[in-house]
């Protein structure tokens, strides 16, 4: 009797799991999804703010009739974008709803989606911020993570934190042992795992995890720190920022209109 308890206990385990990998899976192919659609309203975004962007050169201090035109040019590549917002929005849920048709009801699906744009607007606007830091000539130096615009440059690839994927401003570095190859680490991020009492991905069997082995590596952080002064030195770079910010300007505008019409959908869906 107890055998088949055990084996009726360990078989809805197992399906437990199973729905739960079903679920992720289904989850990253909707993000996926979502970047593509949303990489295609950006593309046509983009050609609608070139005369934008080129008004936001700094070659020459801007006159208060260059801030006026550049203001109208910004809207009006804005005002273009908004009438293909519409269009993305519906396709958008309609392949979410394909996706999940008997799988999750249709307020769930719209609740998926909600969560989705939210989170595509909390990094958006992120990246503005940054932008802005950037243009206003702050020093990065001070920032508490590499700048997204030097997140391809193969001086900050080379360490990338095993916990987040990205490139890694405080360096941790762990080995198993003398022989054996860095694992990099963002610090904060080790930080968090502490505190969650979770041992980070790729963390060596034969090395204890906790605040003895989690103290930043000097030298690397210093080599970092020289290769962002290094990056913010080159005019380019705020010029990028400048270009950049207009794009995730209208980037989360068009965001913000797909979540309007979210709003109304999952009001009725709720009645």
């Amino acid at each position: 009797m107890l055998k088949i308890q055990q084996i009726a206990h360990n078989r809805e385990d197992l399906n437990t799991c199973l729905s739960a990998i079903e679920s992720a899976e289904i989850l990253y192919m909707h993000r996926k999804m979502f970047l593509s659609k949303l990489k295609t309203l950006y593309r046509t975004a983009l050609q609608a703010s070139q005369t934008a962007k080129n008004a936001f050169q700094i070659q020459q201090p801007a006159t208060s009739q260059q801030t006026v035109t550049t203001q109208i040019d910004l809207q009006e590549a804005i005002n273009n974008q908004l009438t293909n917002v519409q269009i993305f929005y519906q396709d958008l849920l309609s392949r979410y709803k394909e996706t999940l048709q008997g799988r999750c009801s249709n307020l769930e699906i719209l609740n998926l989606l909600d969560q989705e744009i939210h989170e595509q607007l909390q990094t958006i606007r992120s990246k503005l911020r940054e932008c802005e830091a950037i243009i206003e000539g702050r020093d990065i130096t001070h920032f508490d993570t590499i700048p997204f615009l030097l997140h391809g440059e193969a001086v900050f690839q080379k360490r990338m934190c095993r916990i987040s994927g990205k490139p890694i401003r405080k360096v941790v570095v762990v080995r198993a042992s003398d022989n054996n190859k860095p694992i990099y680490y963002e610090w904060r991020n080790l930080q968090q795992a502490l505190e969650n009492d979770l041992c980070p991905p790729r963390w060596p069997v034969s090395l204890a995890f906790g605040p003895e082995s989690t103290i930043i590596d000097i030298e690397e952080t210093r080599e970092v720190i020289n290769e962002l002064k290094k990056a913010s030195s080159n005019p380019q770079f705020k010029k990028d920022a400048q270009e950049k910010y207009l794009d995730y300007k209208m980037q989360k505008k068009a965001l913000e209109e797909a979540l309007k019409l979210l709003k109304v959908d999952l009001a009725q869906a709720k009645v």
